[in-house]
Parts: structure tokens; C-alpha cells; sequence
């Protein structure tokens, strides 16, 4: 589903009123905008360490 008429639905729930406020206005995706970011200095190694995971596990990943 790409597109969806704005407004809440049933199966959305009792708390949706107060949760989906901007969500309920959306009718589509909002194009994708890449966001720059830099990883901070006191996280470069753990960054490091998930991405030798991630390469891992991307071997095994469903074509």
C-alpha cells in the first residue's frame, strides 16, 4: 500500500487519538532524504563491531 486515505481507522485502536495525531494526516510516504550523520567519537568502535556483524549477516540475507 503506497497510498491511504487520510483519518483514523477502527482497527487503529482506543489510544490512536492520542498516539497518531500526525500520522492520521498522512495519504502517502513522504519521499526518502538521506540525513548526514557522523557517528560519535565514543561509539566509532562499537559502529565498527555492528557493521563486522551486519557484513555477516548480509551473507546469509534472502535474495
Amino acid at each position: 500500500m503506497l497510498s491511504w486515505p487520510s483519518g483514523l481507522r477502527d482497527t487503529d485502536g482506543i489510544w490512536a487519538k492520542y498516539w497518531y495525531g500526525e500520522v492520521a494526516k498522512t495519504t502517502s510516504f513522504q519521499p526518502y532524504r538521506p540525513t548526514p550523520s557522523e557517528v560519535p567519537a565514543r561509539l566509532r568502535e562499537t559502529y565498527r563491531h555492528c557493521c563486522e556483524c551486519y557484513e555477516r549477516l548480509y551473507e546469509y540475507r534472502l535474495h
